[in-house]
């Protein structure tokens, strides 16, 4: 058995008496190891039910009769979809432990890693799935990992929706049996739907958590692309949140030799409700993700011309502003949206990265020069991802730009 201890929380899983690796525990911290029992493989409660699916496996390939969401879905090139995976190896370095589990037939490999974070109260797991047979392999599904909560029910999630201009806002909802799948297709994280979450459960006479008191799990994906969480509350009480690469559209092939990382899945407990649970991350975040950690020098007072002047922008109107923004110790004055080509709408411009010298016919430096004797910082607004088809980057070279959509006939 493994004991991942935060200071803050622990977490454990265990090797059961087939090999496989199985959840143990995951909430407040534990003050003696010696009184774990070893894993044991959950008993069926009708004969189809199968093990699989009672059994929470800490990193499950699908196969055989498992009803719930896999960490791992593969076919091989030989049509072969089942995949069992066993305890081969471990090695501890620190506060990193790295679990090597084998498919029972196959060259497949799945490296588990696990980091712990003592100061911070989090812990970081991934996977690394390596192909050392001699067929190539498509990866149907590769998720960093899953989190199991205490056997019961009542749980509650919290998640962030939202849209442009309304963006992070919580939304609560009692888990029910079943599954509830937050993710982004966009290829990128997004603001509509975030890859975090925090669950909590009720403490007596029904009590939920609150800002300030309350046992509250919570987790975060670190990816910037397309993404998935599954929440499940399976028929015996189980919540359990699997994340990973979106399934949808999703089909990785991997050759002989080759390696497929995922991304990593922090996850933290507290029992001092959703402000500790924010605070934790936030400082997480700051210490171990942020480039230069604690010691980067401090995000400088901002101001962006957004708000004030949207597409209008000028010469004459941005130096008013940077007047108004250094009086009031702004550090950073940023000019956003509207200083290039055409561009005096969201539907045309973006592409065409020239100054627009309606706007400003001496060009961009006699701004700069102002912001700078004002004691601030210069900053532009750009979006090189972006193009639209009302722009002249657009009209000259149209095959840059990825398209889905045929013309029919």
């Amino acid at each position: 058995m493994w004991v991942l201890d935060t200071g803050h929380s622990s977490y454990v899983f265990g090797v059961n008496e087939r090999g496989q690796l199985q959840h143990a525990y995951w909430g407040g911290r534990l003050w003696r190891d010696a009184d774990l029992a070893a894993v044991h493989s959950s008993a069926e409660w009708a004969s189809f039910d199968g093990s699989a699916s009672t059994t929470p496996g800490e990193y499950a390939g699908w196969g055989s009769n498992m009803y719930t969401e896999p960490c791992l879905k593969v076919t091989l090139d030989d049509g072969n979809r089942d995949l069992v995976l066993r305890y081969v190896s471990h090695e501890i370095h620190g506060d990193s432990l790295e679990v090597v589990t084998k498919d029972i037939q196959y060259d497949l490999i799945v490296h588990l890693h696990y980091r712990v974070y003592p100061g911070a109260g989090i812990i970081e797991k991934h996977a690394v799935i390596e192909n050392k047979t001699s067929q190539p392999i498509t990866i149907e599904s590769a998720q960093a990992g899953v989190w199991y909560l205490p056997p019961g029910d009542g749980y509650r999630m919290s998640y962030l929706n939202g849209r442009w201009a309304g963006e992070t806002q919580i939304v609560q909802e009692e888990i029910h049996p079943g599954v509830k799948v937050l993710e982004s297709r966009r290829g990128t994280t997004s603001h509509q739907t975030n890859p975090w979450f925090a669950i909590d459960a009720p403490e007596g006479g029904g009590v939920r958590a609150s800002q300030d008191h309350g046992s509250v799990w919570f987790g975060a994906l670190g990816w910037s692309g397309s993404w998935k969480f599954t929440v499940e509350q399976t028929p015996h009480q189980q919540v359990r949140v699997t994340g990973g690469y979106n399934t949808f559209d999703f089909a990785y092939r991997l050759n002989p030799g080759e390696k497929l990382d995922t991304p990593p899945f922090y996850g933290g407990f507290t029992g001092g409700g959703f402000g500790e649970a924010s605070r934790m991350l936030h400082r997480f975040t700051r210490e171990f993700i942020l480039p230069g950690g604690l010691a980067a020098k401090p995000r400088p007072v901002l101001y962006n011309s957004w708000e004030a002047t949207e597409f209008s922008v000028d010469e004459p109107g941005q130096k008013a502003l940077a007047e108004k923004a250094a009086k009031i110790g702004v550090e950073r004055f940023v000019m956003d949206d509207g200083w290039f080509g055409a561009r005096n709408t969201d539907h045309a411009g973006l592409g065409d990265w020239y100054v627009n010298p309606k706007k400003f016919p001496h060009g961009l430096q006699p701004l700069i020069q102002y912001v700078n004797g004002l004691g601030m910082d210069f900053g532009i607004w750009v979006e090189p991802e972006m193009v639209n088809p009302d722009s002249d980057l657009y009209r000259k070279h149209p095959g840059w730009a990825p398209r889905t959509r045929r013309k029919s006939g």
